[in-house]
């Protein structure tokens, strides 16, 4: 989802600067008035997606956070119980899981504050 609306925001701007960079299509008020309103919308709907799904990306950050802190205890434990392959392999593959995941949310998370600022230095240079 996140990359999505960060690939949205790429293309609004990338349609920007062709726009900018056309002469034959100049700039009229009803344009610049649209091109703003389509901003507030993306814009819009992007603010509307992270509140809805901030509080599930927040809940995944800590299950992550409690995945990591979970192998870490197995690893530190030297239980005969938690010697077996299977459990060593299950806690590698928690441990792997949580990082990657920890990864690219917060990939994602900068991936589109980045297309944000990047659209909105194209909408400031016009």
């Amino acid at each position: 989802m996140y990359k999505t609306i960060g690939d949205i925001f790429i293309e609004y701007r990338l349609k920007l600067k062709k726009r900018v960079q056309s002469t034959s299509v100049p700039w009229t008020v009803e344009s610049l008035l649209d091109d703003i309103s389509v901003f507030k919308n993306i814009t819009l709907r992007a603010n509307e997606i992270e509140e809805a799904f901030g509080i599930f990306v927040l809940l995944l950050y800590a299950t992550t956070i409690c995945g990591v802190f979970n192998t870490v205890t197995a690893l530190i434990q030297n239980s005969d119980r938690l010697n077996s392959v299977a459990n060593e392999a299950f806690i590698a593959c928690t441990f792997c899981a949580a990082a990657i995941v920890f990864v690219q949310m917060s990939q994602y998370g900068s991936y589109i504050t980045s297309q944000v600022q990047g659209l909105k230095t194209q909408m400031m240079l016009g």
